[in-house]
């Protein structure tokens, strides 16, 4: 199931995950830190979770899925290396 899955799809979902899991703990253990912490008069949720985790780091990390298997792709097509991952039909 796993078999042909790069790398950087794990490095990928260990930043999401872990940031939103850092994120959490901090709104859980900070009472009032939610809606109270302003940054420029809007609340802070706005910018690290609306902003910052749903625009900036998701198209960063959609970038890298593509790129670096694309550019591992490309070095052993250069080298005449089959790379060993099915990517067309039967």
């Amino acid at each position: 199931m796993f078999k042909g899955i790069h790398p950087v799809f794990w490095v990928g979902l260990a930043i999401m995950y872990g940031l939103t899991l850092m994120f959490m703990i901090i709104e859980m253990t900070n009472p009032g830190f939610t809606f109270n912490a302003k940054i420029g008069g809007a609340p802070a949720v706005f910018f690290y979770l609306c902003i910052f985790m749903n625009v900036f780091l998701n198209v960063a990390i959609a970038w890298a899925w593509f790129y670096f298997p694309e550019r591992e792709d490309r070095r052993r097509a250069e080298k005449g290396v089959k790379s060993g991952v099915s990517r067309g039909g039967s």
